[in-house]
C-alpha cells in the first residue's frame, strides 16, 4: 500500500498556528463580503473608474443628454418639432416585457443549474473525504493522521470559498 505524502515540518513553523491563521483569514474574507441592512450604500462603487464601464459609456451618455436638450430647446422655442408620436412605445413595451421575462427565465435556469452543481460538488467532496478515510483507516501513524486532516481541511476550505463566491 502506498504511503500518503509525509507532512514533516521542515520549515519550523507551528502547523496549528498556521491553520489558525488560515482560518482567521478565511473568516475575515467571509465577513468582509457580508452586507447588512444597516450598511449605507457606497456611491464610490458607481462612480469609480477602474473596473467600470464608465470609460466606454460616458461619451454616449453625454451625446444622448445633449441631443435630448437640443430637441427640447427646439420644440420649446417653436423652431422645429423633432419629437414623434407614442404609437411605437406600445410595441416597444410589449417587446421589452418579452425580453425581460425571457432574460429572467435564463437567469433562473442558470441559478438552478448552479445549485444542482453545488449539491453535486458537496456530494463529491463527501465521497473524497470518505475514500481518504477508508483507504487509510488501518494506518494509524502520525504522518497519516496529519495527511488525512490536511485533506479534510483543504476540502472544507475549498467548499467555503465556493460558497463565498456564490453569495
Amino acid at each position: 500500500m502506498q504511503q500518503p505524502p509525509s507532512s514533516e515540518n521542515t520549515i519550523g513553523v507551528d502547523l496549528a498556528a498556521e491553520e489558525n491563521f488560515e482560518t482567521e483569514l478565511l473568516l475575515a474574507d467571509i465577513n468582509k463580503n457580508k452586507t447588512t441592512a444597516t450598511q449605507n450604500f457606497d456611491w464610490g462603487i458607481i462612480f469609480r473608474l477602474d473596473r467600470s464601464v464608465w470609460k466606454n459609456v460616458l461619451g454616449f451618455c453625454i451625446v444622448n443628454v445633449a441631443s435630448t436638450l437640443v430637441i427640447y430647446y427646439l420644440k420649446d422655442h417653436d423652431i422645429v418639432d423633432l419629437t414623434f408620436k407614442d404609437k411605437g412605445h406600445t410595441f416597444m413595451s410589449v417587446l421589452v416585457s418579452f425580453l425581460v421575462v425571457s432574460r429572467s427565465t435564463i437567469v433562473y435556469n442558470r441559478y438552478m443549474l448552479a445549485g444542482s452543481l453545488l449539491g453535486s460538488l458537496f456530494r463529491s467532496s463527501e465521497d473524497l473525504v470518505q475514500h481518504v478515510l477508508a483507504y487509510t483507516y488501518e494506518d494509524e501513524e502520525e504522518d497519516t493522521r496529519a495527511w488525512r486532516n490536511e485533506v479534510c481541511v483543504c476540502v472544507c476550505v475549498i467548499l467555503v470559498y465556493i460558497l463565498v463566491v456564490f453569495q
